[in-house]
């Protein structure tokens, strides 16, 4: 099987705020830390144009949708979700899926 990809994706409101060098230097820091002992493999930050409806995005590669929900489930968690405010006011949409086809 070829694993699985989250989406993170931050909503770009009138309103939002998004810290990306917090994000960059910070965060992602935390997440690998906390998540690539548990299955995660790889990692890619995606900033989206300014009319998208989400200011930037991450894609998780996961070994499997199992390992990703065994991370959720860890006490490591927890500080990689309490740090979100640090970086953006806006809560992420979590898009979990297999990979079904890659090149």
């Amino acid at each position: 099987m070829p694993g699985a990809t989250v989406l993170v994706l931050y909503p770009r409101t009138e309103s939002s705020t998004f810290n990306f060098d917090y994000y960059e230097a910070t965060h992602m820091n935390l997440v690998d830390k906390a998540w690539s002992k548990i299955g995660l493999k790889s990692w890619t930050i995606i900033k989206f144009e300014k009319d998208a409806p989400y200011s930037y995005g991450a894609s998780l590669v996961w070994e499997s949708l199992e390992a990703f929900g065994k991370a959720t489930q860890d006490p490591a968690s927890k500080e990689v979700m309490d740090d979100i405010d640090n970086f953006s006011n806006e809560k992420p949409t979590l898009l979990p899926g297999d990979i079904v086809l890659s090149s």
